[in-house]
C-alpha cells in the first residue's frame, strides 16, 4: 500500500510504504527517520540540530497518551501541571507563568500551527504521525516564544485508499479509553478525507473521603482533514478540531505539613498521611474547550514552494480549585480563561537537494484573551477578583539561506526580525468594590540570527556547529497588580557542537551533542505575600551534553538509550526582596539552580520481537527513565522540590500477520513510584502545595484495521 504524506515546508505529495507494523523490527538496518525541523523534508541524520523524533507507533507502545506524558520518554524535557496548565521546560528553559499576559518559552504547535495558551501545552495524542521536539532556541524559523525550543504534533494526512481502524483501551481505575477513525477517497481521486476520534474516561486516582475522588478524566476530542488536489501543482489542505474536557486531572493539591499552612497550623486542618489521599471539601474541576480551524496551502512553481498556512484558534477554560488543600473551608479559586486567536504565515521555499538551499517568509499573528481569577476566603468572607484584558499583535519576516561550499562543507545563514505589541488592562476588585486598575501597553522587536557549518564525512558521519539567538516577547502580569505591571522580553544564545552517526550496515544509530546557553532577563515569579510577582532575573547560563545511541544488534532486537547531562544556574540574579513565602529565602539568588532543570536524565529501552509462525508478531517492550533532583521556583526553596526519581514500564504486544489486529497487555509505573510533578507554594495562603504523578497502572488493548 502506498501512503500520502504531506511534508514539511510544501504540501507536495511523496509516496512512501506504510509502516510494516512489527515486522519492521526484523529487518537488519534501524529505519531511516525523517523529521520537517527546518521547514522542509529531510533525514534526522542530516539535520544540523538536536532533535528528538517519535513515531506514532512508538507513542503508542510506550503508553504516552499525552504531552505531560512526554518527559518520561525524552530526558531533556520536564513538563509540570498547574491544574490545566502545562509548564514545560526543555534543557531548564522554560516558564511557569501563566497569565494572558505573558507567553510560554517552549512553542507548542499543532500541524504547522502556534498554540499560544498554557492549556494548549497539555494536548491529549490519537492519530499522531509523529512529534518533533527541537532543543534549543528556534528564533529563526519558529520565531516567537521559542527561546527553549519547540514541539511540533503532526497528525496523520489523508491517505490513498479507503481505511477504517479503531482501538479500546481497559485500564485500572475503570479506564476506557477509545480510539477510531476513517480515511476516504473523494472526487475521483482528487481529494481526500481523514476523520479520527478520541474517548477517554477514568475515575479518580486520588482518594478524597469527603468528596468526589479526584485525578479523573473525562474527555473527548475529533479532528476532520480535506485533502483538495485541483491540480498537479497545487494542494490544499484544509482542517478542523474541536475537544471538550471535564476532568480534575493534575488538581489534587496536597499540603506538605513540614511547611507554614495557615489551614492547618491555624484553622487545624488534618492531612491524610497518604500522598494519594486528601480532604477537599470544595468542588474540584476543570472545563476546558478547544477547537481550530486551518487552510494549509502548497503552490508547486517549479523550482520553489510557496506555503501559506492560515488558522484560528479559540480555547475557554473554567475551573474550581480548593487552594487551601483541606477540608477547611478557607480559600479556593475559581479562575477562567478565554483565548481567540489567528495566525497566517506565508513562505517561499526552494526545493532542497542543491547546492543552494534557502527559504523567506513573513508571519502575523493575533490574540485577544480574557481572565477573571476570583480568591474566595469564605470564612471572611472575602472575594478578591482581579479580572485582565489582553490583545496582542505580532509581525515578523524571516529567512534562511544554506549553501554547499565544497562535497563535504555546507554553510547556512539565517535570520529573523521579530515585532510584538501588547496592550493590556488589569481591574481589581474586592466583593464586587474596585480597589485598583492598570491600563498599558507596550511594544518589544529583535532580531535572532542563525549560523550553522556543517561537515559531511561520508554519508553516514556528520559534524556541526551552531549559534542561535532566541527571543520571548516581554509582557504584563495579568494575575495581580504590581509596579510596574510589565516585564522585560528575555534573550538566549545558545551555541552547539553535534555529531551524527549511523554505523555498522546502519545497526547503530550514535548522535551526541555539546551545548552553551547565555541567557538574559529571565522572567520568573515571586511570591510577594498572597500576591505573584512577575520579574526578570537577570543572567543566567546553561550547559550540557546529550547522547542518543539506538543499536539493532541482532534481528528483532533493538535498545534505545537517551542521556542528558546538564549544568544550568543564575550567574547574576539579586532581588530587592526575597520571596515572602520563603521564610528561608535569599535575596542573592546567583548560583542557584534554574527550575526544572535535573542534573542528569536517562531513558532505557529494549524491545524483542519474534515471529510465531505464520500468525504473527510478538514484542515485548521494557522501558526506564530517571530523573535527578528538580527544583520548582528559582529560590531553591527546601521542600519546593522532587528529589531522584525512577519510573519502569513494560509492554507485551501480539500483531497479526497481515497487521489488521493487535492486542497488548501493559503496566507502567511498575514499582509505583510516588514522585511530584509540581510543587507550588504561598505559606500566607496555601501553604506548599504537591502535585503526584500518576501511580502503577495496569491495562489491556485491542485494536482492528481494515
Amino acid at each position: 500500500m502506498r501512503r500520502l504524506i504531506l511534508l514539511g515546508a510544501g504540501l507536495w505529495l511523496v509516496a512512501v510504504p506504510c509502516k510494516a507494523g512489527a515486522n519492521d523490527l526484523l529487518s537488519d538496518a534501524l529505519p531511516e527517520v525523517s523529521a520537517s525541523a527546518e521547514r522542509r523534508p529531510q533525514s534526522l541524520q542530516e539535520t544540523p540540530m538536536s532533535v528528538t523524533a517519535i513515531s506514532g507507533e512508538e507513542l503508542d507502545s510506550s503508553g504516552i497518551g499525552n504531552s505531560v506524558d512526554l518527559q518520561l520518554r525524552v530526558p531533556e524535557l520536564v513538563v509540570s501541571t498547574n491544574t490545566a496548565f502545562g509548564h514545560p521546560y526543555l534543557r531548564g528553559v522554560g516558564t511557569d507563568i501563566t497569565g494572558i499576559g505573558a507567553d510560554p518559552s517552549i512553542a507548542f504547535y499543532m500541524d504547522d500551527v502556534y498554540q499560544p495558551r498554557a492549556v494548549d501545552a497539555i494536548q491529549d495524542l490519537y492519530d499522531v504521525e509523529r512529534v518533533e521536539i527541537l532543543k534549543g532556541p528556534q528564533g529563526t524559523l519558529y520565531g516567537r516564544n521559542a527561546t527553549g525550543g519547540a514541539i511540533h504534533f503532526r497528525s496523520k494526512p489523508p491517505e490513498r485508499g479507503t481505511s477504517v481502524w479503531g482501538d479500546l483501551l481497559y485500564g485500572e481505575y475503570n479506564e476506557v479509553r477509545t480510539r477510531a477513525g476513517f480515511n476516504l477517497p473523494l472526487m475521483d481521486g482528487r481529494a481526500y478525507t481523514r476523520i479520527a476520534f478520541l474517548r477517554k474516561r477514568r475515575d479518580g486516582f486520588t482518594d478524597n473521603p469527603i468528596g468526589d475522588d479526584l485525578d479523573d478524566a473525562d474527555l473527548w476530542s475529533t479532528r476532520a482533514q480535506l485533502l483538495l488536489l485541483p491540480s498537479d501543482r497545487v494542494e490544499i489542505l484544509l482542517g478542523g478540531d474541536y475537544s471538550d474536557e471535564n476532568s480534575s486531572r493534575n488538581i489534587a493539591p496536597k499540603v506538605d505539613t513540614r511547611y507554614p499552612s495557615v489551614s492547618v497550623d491555624v484553622l487545624g486542618a488534618s492531612v491524610p498521611s497518604d500522598p494519594r489521599t486528601v480532604k477537599l471539601n470544595y468542588h474540584t474541576s476543570a472545563n476546558v474547550t478547544k477547537w481550530g480551524l486551518s487552510s494549509r496551502i502548497a503552490v508547486d512553481l517549479g523550482e520553489a514552494v510557496l506555503r501559506s498556512v492560515t488558522a484560528y484558534r479559540y480555547s475557554e477554560l473554567d475551573e474550581g480549585i480548593d487552594i487551601d488543600g483541606t477540608e477547611v473551608d478557607f480559600a479556593r479559586n475559581d479562575p477562567d480563561e478565554e483565548s481567540k486567536a489567528y495566525s497566517q504565515e506565508i513562505e517561499l521555499t526552494s526545493k532542497g537537494g542543491g547546492e543552494l538551499e534557502w527559504l523567506l517568509g513573513g508571519y502575523y499573528f493575533w490574540e485577544d484573551a480574557t481572565q477573571d481569577y476570583r480568591i474566595g476566603l469564605p470564612m471572611v468572607p472575602l472575594l478578591i477578583q482581579p479580572s485582565a484584558k489582553n490583545e496582542t499583535t505580532a509581525y515578523a519576516a524571516f529567512g534562511q539561506i544554506s549553501r554547499r561550499l565544497s562535497s563535504k562543507l555546507r554553510a547556512t545563514v539565517g535570520l529573523r526580525y521579530s515585532y510584538e505589541d501588547k496592550d493590556h488592562s488589569i481591574d481589581s476588585s474586592t466583593n464586587g468594590l474596585p480597589t485598583a486598575s492598570s491600563d498599558g501597553s507596550d511594544d518589544w522587536d529583535a532580531w535572532t540570527p542563525r549560523f550553522v557549518v556543517q561537515y559531511v564525512f561520508n554519508e553516514n558521519m556528520m559534524l556541526y556547529a551552531s549559534a542561535s539567538r532566541g527571543f520571548k516577547s516581554g509582557g504584563f502580569n495579568s494575575n495581580a497588580i504590581q509596579t510596574p505591571q510589565d516585564f522585560d522580553p528575555e534573550f538566549i544564545w545558545s551555541y552547539e557542537l553535534g555529531l551524527k552517526s549511523m554505523l555498522f550496515d546502519d545497526r547503530l544509530r550514535v548522535n551526541l551533542v555539546g551545548f552553551w546557553y547565555d541567557y538574559d532577563d529571565l522572567q520568573v515569579v515571586r511570591w510577594d505575600g498572597s500576591v505573584a510577582t512577575v520579574l526578570n532575573a537577570a543572567e543566567a547560563r546553561g550547559r550540557g551534553f546529550e547522547a542518543e545511541i539506538v543499536t539493532r544488534p541482532l534481528q528483532g532486537f533493538q535498545t534505545r538509550t537517551s542521556l542528558s547531562l546538564l549544568d544550568a544556574e543564575f550567574t547574576d540574579f539579586s532581588t530587592s526582596n526575597p520571596d515572602a513565602s520563603d521564610p528561608d529565602a535569599l535575596q542573592d539568588l546567583s548560583g542557584n539552580t534554574l527550575p526544572r532543570a535535573p542534573e542528569v536524565a536517562f531513558y532505557g529501552a529494549a524491545h524483542y520481537t519474534r515471529r510465531i509462525a505464520n500468525y504473527g508478531y510478538a514484542t515485548l517492550l521494557g522501558e526506564y527513565t530517571y530523573k535527578s533532583k528538580i527544583y520548582f521556583d528559582a529560590f531553591n526553596a527546601k521542600g519546593v522540590s522532587q528529589n531522584p526519581y525512577e519510573i519502569w514500564n513494560a509492554r507485551l504486544s501480539f500483531e497479526s500477520a497481515d497487521g489488521r489486529w493487535h492486542a497488548a497487555l501493559f503496566g507502567k509505573n511498575l514499582t509505583d513510584e510516588v514522585y511530584k510533578n509540581n510543587v507550588v507554594r504561598n505559606s500566607a495562603l496555601i501553604g506548599t502545595l504537591q502535585l503526584f504523578g500518576p501511580p502503577r497502572t495496569f491495562g489491556v488493548e485491542a485494536g482492528m484495521r481494515f
